[in-house]
């Protein structure tokens, strides 16, 4: 489950494989507060967050975001 700012954003819960599930939201400048949500409970599964928009290739196609692009918080 990936929460923004504390809402959830996208709901992927449950026993299954790999699948994807997307969802759009307008973002403003700076940094935002994510939280990933993920555990696995057998074979085929795993987790990878992506995202889009201007500057991300050209805002055309998703990518995965890149370590750099996250800090951590002390006490999450």
């Amino acid at each position: 489950m990936l929460y923004i700012h504390g809402k959830l954003l996208v709901n992927n819960d449950g026993n299954h494989g790999m699948r994807l599930k997307c969802r759009a939201r307008k973002m403003s400048k700076g940094y935002q507060r994510i939280n990933i949500a993920f555990y696995e409970n057998g074979a085929g599964a795993g987790c990878i967050v992506q995202w889009q928009g201007p500057g991300i290739l050209n805002g055309r196609r998703r990518q995965v975001v890149p370590f750099d692009a996250l800090t951590a918080v002390k006490g999450d």
